[in-house]
Parts: C-alpha cells; structure tokens; sequence
C-alpha cells in the first residue's frame, strides 16, 4: 500500500479512469480492480481480498478531490434490494451545457422523459405507488400521444413535443440500453426501476418536478409522489410501506408500519389478493372444458407474473391483467355443457357442433326444461306483430333496469343518502337547482339532514368532513369538465381549466415561484406597485371623499383597486389598468364583465372582455421585446409564462392567445374574489366602532405606518411597512379569515371526478364509488361544521385567537376559501398580501359607517357577490390627538369587548 494515501498518484489516475469506464461500482467490484492498480503501481502482487473498506474509501476520496472542480462528484447509497453499498459518478450540478453532453438524441430524451412520467405520475397513485414500469408500458410510449399534440397546439408541455418519437423497436432498444449504462434496472418480474444511480443523479429534479407542493403553504398536505425515508433522507421506490409506519427502510432499514407497498410489490400484491377474492368462481369458470379438448391453461405464478397494473391510469383506458391474446385462448377453450336431447331438438341449418339454443334459452330462464316446442316450430310460424311488441317490451324492460333499477336500488351509490328519489334516477332536480341558484344553500340544507355525504345525481355525490375533503382534494382527483365547459378563455386551456393532473403540475411550474409567499414578501416589483397604488392612488382617494364627507361605494373601489394591482403585476405598470381614477371606463368595464360569464365561451370569444385583454398583453410582447428602459416594473408573469410557451413547442401561432388566455383568467379572479372579502369585512367592522378602534391600535404598531397623503406630496421612497410584518398581525389576521370564512368569495361546489381504480373509492365507510363519479365539497358547508366552527352563522374573529392549537388546526384543516391540495388557488398569498395591505391602509387612516343600506346578502354561485352588487360606506378621518393616543396607549381596550361588540 501506498504510505500516503493522499497523495495523488498514477494508481489513483488508474482507478478514476476505471471508474469512469463504468460509472458504478461496489466494493467488490472495485477489489480485483484496486487489487491489480496495486500490483501494477507497486511492483508486487496483491490480492483482491487484500482489499479493505478503508483502501477502497480512501480512492474515492482521493478521487473525489479531483473531479470536485469539474461539478463532478462520487457519491454512494445502498441498494434498495440487495444492500450492497452502489458508488456512482454522477454530476453535482446542472446547467445548460452539461444538459447538452449527451449521446442520446433528443426524441430519446423525450421517450425517456415520458417513461419517468409514466413511472412517477401514471403509474403512481396514492392507492398504487408503483414508481415502475412493464417494457409493454414503455414501449407504448415510443410516441407521443395525439391529445399530447393537441395540447402542445394549446401551449401544455408535453414531452413528445421534441420530433415524432421512436419506433416500436427504437424503444425496446433504448430501454436496454438504459439498464446497459445503469439508468435503469429491471426486476424478475419484468419491472423497470430507476437504478441507485439514476436516484443519486436525478434526486434534485425528481423532487422538484413531481412534488410540486408550495413548501411555504402550511395548508398543502398533499401527499408527495418521490417519497423519501424520514430517517435516512434516501428517495424509496421499492419494497417500502406506503404509510411508513413499519417494516423497514430498505436502504437504512428504520422500522416503520402499515400495509401498503411501494414499487412493484405494490401491484404484484394486489393481483394476489385479487386471485384469492376471485378464484373460486373464476377459475372454476375458465377451467371447464369439454372432455375431447382438456385445457392447458396452467395458473401462473403471482410473484412472477408480468400483469399489467390493476387500475386505470390518468387519460389511459383500463389496464387489463392479462394479455388478450391469454383471454380469447381461454375463453375459445371453453364450451357451454349440452345434452344430447337438446341436440336432437335443433333445427335445420344448426352447426352441431356450437352448444345448444335449448340449452342455451334454459339458462337464461326463457324455456322451460319440459317444452322443446320452440326448436321444433318453424321459423315462417313466427308472428312479426309479436316479435315487434316483445321488442319493445325487452327495450322497455332494459331502459327500466337502465336508469331506474340499477341507479336506485343496485349502483354503489345507492346506500349514499339521496337528496330525494328524483335525484337518484336523474339529474334534472340539481340541474334545476343549480339554474335558480339555490346550490350552496340546498347542499347545505340536504348535509345537515343526511350527514356528511349526501347523493344529489345518479351519477353525483357531495362529501362535508375533513377526512373527505383530504381524500378528493388532497387526494389527486382530476378536476371535471365543468371547469373546461364554462372558463376557456381566446378558444385555449389555462392553469384553472386544465383537468388532468399532469397537464396543470406542468402550467402551475412555470409561474408558481411569482406567487409563493416568500417571493412575495421580497419582491420589489410588488414593493413598488404597492407603493404607487395605495399611497398615490387609493387612499387620496378615500381621503378626498372623508374630506368632502361623501360616502363611496367600497365594493366598486375594490374591484378598481384589485385590478390595478393584478394587472401591473402580470403585464407591468405601463401596461396594467388605471381603474382607480378612470371612473368613467371603470364602470363601463364593470358593467360589461356583469355579463360576461352569461355566454358560453364561444360566445365570448373575441368580445369586448377578451380584446381588452389582448391589447394589454400585445403592450407587454411589444416592451419584452423593446431594448429601451422599462418605466415602472415590467411585465413580470407574462414575460416568464410566454418564455415558456415559445420553448415548450407551443404553435407560434397560438403563443399569444395561450398566454392571453391565462393572464384574462388571473385579471378576473383577482379582481372579484378580494373585491368580494373586502366589502364583507369592511361590512362587518363598519358595524363595530370599537373593534375598529382596536384593530387600529394594532396597525399603528407598524414600522412605518401606514399614512395617507396627497399624490403630490409623495416621493419615490418607501413609505410602507415590510409585507412580512404586516402579515404578522394576530387581529389583522383573524378579522381577514372570518370574513374568508363566513363569507368565501366562492362558496359554491368545487367539482371532482372519481378514479377509475380496481375496488373503487371509499369515502366516508361508503366503499366502491366507481370511476366517473362527480363528488365535490363546498365552502359554504365547510365554513359551517358546528363541531368544527362554533356558532358558524356569527362573524367572530375571536375564533382564530384562541390558544388551543389542536382547535385551531382543526380549523385550518377545514378552511377551504382557496380550495385545498394540489389545485388550490395560485394567487392565494398574493391576494391575502393586498387585501391585508389595503384594510391596514384603510384602519390606519379612517373610520368607517355604513351611510346606505344594500341588500348584503351573499349570491349562491360559484362566485358570490352582494346581491345588492354595492356596499355604501362613509369615511372619517382618525384625529392627531386620537392617533396620539392609541400609539401611547395601545392596551387600552379588552379585546372581548370589542369583538362581542354589535352595532
């Protein structure tokens, strides 16, 4: 041995180079090969099992040092099956020239980007992680498929979009190849695997591209699809429980427990325990045979057995578990018994050697045993009347089963609770509901008389527990075509009307990093529109109507205030509205967007709503592309979301309206939605002068204040306080959550579809709901659980106060005002920023009254405005001397008895 094994010498040259001719090694493997460097370096023999751990460790070290300034690193894990400890070459950092150093092509690239979306998403469901996939799966993969190329016209990234994939054979080749150069391993059973390798390389990216969870939201708890042990911190696709609450890691071997596998035991358990509830009768069928031609059919091997998954995948059809060519061999070895009676009885023309229509007729229950008279009457006997009329009775008879029978007595869900008989057998009862907008309202209704699920179609189900919620929403359950049918804006999909999961985690990565809450808070861009919009627009406006002591209409300001704020975050302030001191164009837009919804998409196509729109976004193409100054920001969202569309293989010709129909659905529901919370909330502390009183005391804690002053007196300096620590604020926070609960700008249902899986779905103790059901949660009902939300009908913002934190996250589990899992609301931290920034700017500054009562009773719909579409405030300026005072004396009030206080 060396004396010095730091020392860089020819035998380590030696073995780096040997390490990099294959890419991995165990420490057996590297015995013989260090034990002839040695010989070789040393002049003297030495053998393999000379070797120790520590001379194999020290190379690697050694090495490592090295290759350490080329991004490249050696790093090591244990095999997932075997335990042996895998030493890999991999690259530690990623970017666009390592990317490029490649011998694949890019159509190879693209087929095997399509099989770890196969692996990690089709195949990889919270009922089924397999993370595994059969060479039949892959193959079928060798080209995109043609809903991936539509939706690549729309601007979805798709992975085929590189060329028009590979051939059958090209494919079959590239996944040996793969497990050649130890991406992948296959197992026994026929299974391909990402290797340690490919794990220890692609660890970052696997993580970041299919756990797409916002790690700063605090209400996401969807479950991630890349699992990783909570001991060892290694990425587990194999022969792991699901639960992680026994058994062992199979890398670092921490006792866990549960049931459920992951990997391909996943599967392969499945189809064991299926054969066992299933072979009775099964096999007893598909092994009968007649004695001339006994069946060779022999019962395969579960454990070895190459089935195909037992569920259906996202946008696949039904997996089957056996081949078809397996099935019609089974099915054309088995023959109906027949007696030689019957045979005798058939008429002319009868192949004799197919079973008999006697026999036949007899076990369907249409002859009796006795009567053969049928078989002997000839066929002219027949009387064409009465063939007609037993026509129309079997039809009547099936169309009964059809759609009263099974749906009502028969179907899964008819153990569910019905809203009433009607809506068990048809949909006309909700539709009709849904027409007169009494939905949120009557579900609400029909949960507190029925219980938490409640079946308003035959095909329809409405679910109001937290544990539901969790499974529908949390769960992954792909969104139905109701979003699709009626929010497609320019003829083009966006983020909120893409049903697949797939195809929204791809729209949602592209912009999420501009709506997380931390990006927010440090923004300048953001820092800056605050400042213009609340301190030169907003509040000299409120400031001159307190001043003139004329009431404004808050929800109108609102509305004018969240689409100036939208607007130059997504497309610049040039190019944003200026609705708060347009007034004139404000309310001719407000009045045209009252009506936009009451046409279907096609019939809004190209309108008003939608030109205005693309003008804006046409300003901020042309300023993305100016190489002058941008004056203002820029156009932050769009700038990013249409990189991406020009770079994905998105048509040219579609860019600008798949762009554009994105930024009108962002322009719409920021607006509305926070224009909507913040009449209520307004609404509510009008009535509570004291609570106002108290909740300024709390403002003027921040460090600057927020202050109004005329336009003109304001400089280019920060004059607002960090977004940080007004989100801090304890009442600030519980007033603004009250509001979001009693009074959710969207409190109608939120529409689900149920998986396609092999048992169906339970929810509630209700088992085997089928694929294709409609289910959905509400927030008007969730906002209104007693045991959740004491007294649920009272505005109390004491509520989210209280110190029990098992209550509160109770609450928070059942807080459903931007939705919940992986579909929940984009621009959530975005929209509680500004409507926290702008009740600061309005409580620091003024007193509030209601000068005119409105009818403010809340629309049932899914967006619920004021039926009375105004809110009429007075406002009074807060005095020197009471400012003075409340920043003196900020204890001066008891919070219970401003929150129990009632106008």
């Amino acid at each position: 041995m060396p004396e010095n094994d730091e020392q860089w010498n020819d035998g380590h040259r030696a073995f780096l180079q040997a390490f990099m001719a294959r890419s991995t090694l165990t420490l057996e493997e590297a015995k013989p090969l260090l034990a002839a460097i040695l010989t070789a370096y040393e002049r003297k023999e030495t053998l393999p099992e000379d070797i120790t751990e520590a001379d194999f460790n020290s190379y690697i070290s050694a090495a490592n040092t090295r290759i350490s300034p080329f991004d490249l690193e050696i790093r090591s894990t244990f095999h997932q099956t075997s335990r042996t400890r895998t030493y890999a070459l991999i690259n530690s950092t990623s970017d666009p020239i390592i990317q490029l150093a490649t011998v694949h092509t890019a159509e190879e690239i693209s087929f095997l980007k399509r099989v770890l979306d196969a692996m990690f998403e089709t195949y990889n469901t919270p009922r089924h992680e397999i993370m595994a996939i059969t060479a039949m799966q892959a193959v079928r993969l060798n080209k995109p498929s043609e809903n991936d190329r539509r939706e690549t016209q729309n601007g979805t990234e798709t992975q085929g979009s590189a060329g028009q994939g590979l051939k059958m054979v090209e494919a079959e080749r590239m996944l040996k190849t793969l497990v050649e150069e130890g991406w992948f391993e296959k197992s026994k059973n026929g299974y391909y695997c990402l290797s340690p390798r490919a794990l220890m390389e692609l660890r970052g990216w696997l993580i970041e591209t299919y756990n797409d969870v916002d790690e700063e939201d605090e209400e996401e708890q969807r479950l991630p699809r890349i699992k990783q042990c909570a001991a060892c911190k290694e990425i587990v696709t194999m022969n792991f429980f699901r639960m992680q609450r026994s058994r062992n890691c199979p890398l670092c071997k921490t006792e866990w427990s549960g049931k459920d596998f992951v990997g391909e035991r996943a599967v392969l358990k499945t189809n064991k325990q299926g054969s066992r509830r299933s072979g009775g009768a099964a096999n007893a069928n598909t092994s009968r045979t007649t004695t001339d031609e006994p069946s060779h059919v022999e019962d395969e091997d579960d454990e070895g057995s190459l089935e195909e998954p037992p569920f259906e995948a996202e946008g696949s059809k039904l997996l089957q578990p056996r081949t078809t060519s397996v099935v019609c061999d089974k099915i054309l070895r088995t023959r109906l018994p027949c007696s030689k009676s019957a045979v005798t009885a058939e008429p002319v023309g009868r192949d004799r050697s197919s079973p008999s229509t006697q026999e036949f007729l007899r076990t369907l229950g249409a002859v009796s045993p006795t009567n053969t008279s049928i078989d002997r009457q000839p066929l002219h006997s027949y009387n064409p009347s009465e063939q007609a009329r037993f026509g129309i009775c079997a039809a009547f008879v099936a169309l009964l089963y059809r759609h009263i029978i099974e749906p009502a007595f028969i179907s899964p869900l008819s153990k569910i609770p019905s809203a009433n008989f009607l809506s068990s057998i048809s949909p006309i009862w909700i539709n009709w509901i849904r027409r007169v907008n009494k939905e949120a309202r009557t579900i609400y209704t029909l949960h507190q008389k029925h219980g938490p699920v409640v079946r308003l179609g035959p095909n329809e189900i409405s679910v109001n527990t937290e544990s539901g919620l969790k499974t529908v929403y949390y769960g992954g359950f792909e969104k139905h075509h109701w979003y699709a049918d009626n929010f497609v804006n320019f003829g083009a999909r966006n983020t909120f009307t893409s049903l697949d999961h797939k195809t929204h985690s791809v729209r949602k990565r592209w912009i999420s990093n501009f709506y997380s809450k931390s990006y927010l808070h440090q923004s300048p861009e953001l820092r800056a529109i605050s400042n213009d919009l609340m301190l030169k627009r907003f509040l000299p406006a409120i400031d001159t109507a307190a001043h003139e002591k004329q009431p404004l209409d808050i929800f109108d300001m609102a509305q004018a205030l969240g689409m100036d704020f939208v607007s130059a975050y997504l497309l610049g302030s040039a190019n944003g509205t200026n609705f708060l001191k347009d007034v004139e164009y404000r309310r001719h837009w407000i009045a045209r967007y009252s009506v936009f919804f009451s046409y279907s998409p096609e019939e809004r196509a190209n309108g008003e709503i939608e030109q205005w729109c693309m003008a804006m976004c046409k300003a901020a193409e042309e300023m993305e592309q100016s190489e002058k100054d941008v004056i203002g920001t820029g156009p932050l969202v769009h700038a990013k979301l249409f990189h991406y569309l020009q770079s994905n293989g998105t048509d040219p010709q579609h860019v600008s309206k798949v762009a554009a129909s994105e930024m009108l659905d962002q322009l719409i529901a920021g607006h509305e939605t926070s224009a909507i919370t913040l009449t209520y909330l307004t609404y509510e502390l009008s009535q509570r002068p004291l609570l106002q009183k108290r909740l300024r005391e709390e403002l003027l804690t921040l460090s600057p204040r927020v202050q109004c002053a005329s336009s003109d007196a304001m400089s280019d300096d920060d004059h607002l306080p960090s977004a940080r620590e007004i989100d801090a604020l304890p009442l600030l926070d519980a007033v603004l959550r009250e509001t979001l609960r009693l009074y959710s700008a969207g409190p109608g249902p939120q529409p689900r579809v149920t998986p396609n899986t092999s048992g169906g779905t339970t929810i509630e103790g209700y088992t085997n709901i089928p694929g294709g059901v409609r289910i959905s949660s509400n927030p008007y009902s969730m906002h209104r659980i007693a045991e959740v939300f004491p007294e649920p009908h009272a505005w109390l913002p004491e509520r989210w106060l209280q110190k029990d934190q098992k209550k509160l996250e109770q609450m928070r589990r059942a807080f459903f005002a931007f939705g919940a899992g992986g579909r929940m609301c984009l621009g959530k931290n975005f929209a509680m920023q500004v409507m926290k920034l702008t009740v600061a700017g309005l409580y620091s500054n003024y007193v509030t009254s209601i000068a005119e009562e409105a009818d403010m009773t809340q629309e049932d719909a899914f967006v619920g405005r004021p039926v009375g579409d105004k809110l009429i405030l007075a406002f009074e300026r807060v005095g020197v001397q009471e400012t003075r005072d409340q920043s003196t004396h900020g204890g001066s009030l008891h919070l219970q008895d401003t929150l129990c206080e009632r106008a």
